[in-house]
């Protein structure tokens, strides 16, 4: 599952009792290609949402 977020403060941590997050961080689009991720499938749109999201911003 991914979601987008606005910070507003705090301190980046994984509260889950589930035990179901494997990490919390900020990821450019470029860096999503090295990471490791639970569904394969999801790396183009995870990439094409970070890119949308960023051109929106400029």
């Amino acid at each position: 599952m991914y979601y987008e977020i606005e910070i507003i403060g705090g301190n980046k941590e994984k509260c889950d009792p589930d035990e179901l997050i494997c990490e919390v961080d900020w990821k450019r689009s470029e860096e999503i290609e090295g990471i490791t991720i639970s569904f394969l499938e999801d790396r183009k749109l995870l990439q094409r949402f970070i890119d949308c999201t960023a051109s929106d911003e400029t």
